[in-house]
């Protein structure tokens, strides 16, 4: 189940790296190549820093009124886990012998 959802976020964010100026490139390898290669280092990433949720809640005292106290509130929610993730995905892409260039 939890690969499934895993595998799922990959191809959600496969498009993503089209409208990125940097591409993962390695001598003689095909774009299968890089595709196949990055996401066994996403995998690798969420089983290491999965996602990890936190919300933080902000009430804004200057907008406070009585008839409408929500609108002063202000719910937030990140995955502190990301720049791990991210970080751990680079990382991996080097130690196979990519690099990241300029398209």
């Amino acid at each position: 189940m939890i690969m499934k959802k895993i595998l799922y976020c990959i191809i959600l964010m496969l498009p993503l790296t089209g409208c990125s100026s940097k591409h993962w490139a390695k001598p003689g390898a095909s774009q299968y190549d890089t595709s196949n290669a990055h996401a066994d280092c996403a995998t690798q990433s969420y089983e290491k820093h999965p996602v990890k949720m936190q919300q933080s809640v902000n009430l804004d005292l200057r907008s406070l009124s009585k008839d409408n106290p929500m609108n002063s509130l202000k719910i937030d929610e990140n995955d502190i886990n990301k720049e791990a993730r991210e970080a751990f995905i680079t990382s991996c892409m080097y130690k196979k012998g990519w690099m990241l260039t300029d398209k």
